[in-house]
């Protein structure tokens, strides 16, 4: 983002969660927790995001139609078992790669978002 202040840039992460919100239907609603400093500067917001019954819907569709397509293609002899396991072993160390520091022989510890009840 490109806006200059903290403010703005909250309106523009707004306004882009009201699009999804609204025309495409992906997040059902959103909740911001602004943390002011001292004389009430912004100092970091906080999301909470709720995806939409029909996301979730589409989501749960996907990986359906992906493990049927995996199945079908290993009843077939096209991928093998061996093969998918080697795929996703590397894929852990790229994704391994991608998030520790350099230097760092542990990954970074960020922030996990959880659905709460209410």
């Amino acid at each position: 983002m490109n806006n200059a202040r903290t403010r703005d840039q909250v309106r523009y992460v707004c306004e882009a969660f009201d699009e999804l919100k609204g025309k495409v239907d992906v997040i059902s609603q959103y909740h911001k927790k602004l943390i002011a400093g001292p004389r009430k500067k912004i100092e970091d917001v906080k999301y909470e995001l709720m995806p939409s019954l029909a996301f979730i819907n589409q989501i749960k569709k996907a990986n359906r139609r992906h493990q049927e397509i995996t199945q079908k293609a290993i009843e077939l002899g096209v991928l093998t078992q061996e093969y998918i396991a080697e795929k996703y072993i590397k894929d852990l160390k790229k994704k391994d790669e991608k998030y520790s520091a350099t230097g760092q022989t542990k990954l970074l510890q960020y922030p996990t978002i959880t659905r709460e009840s209410k």
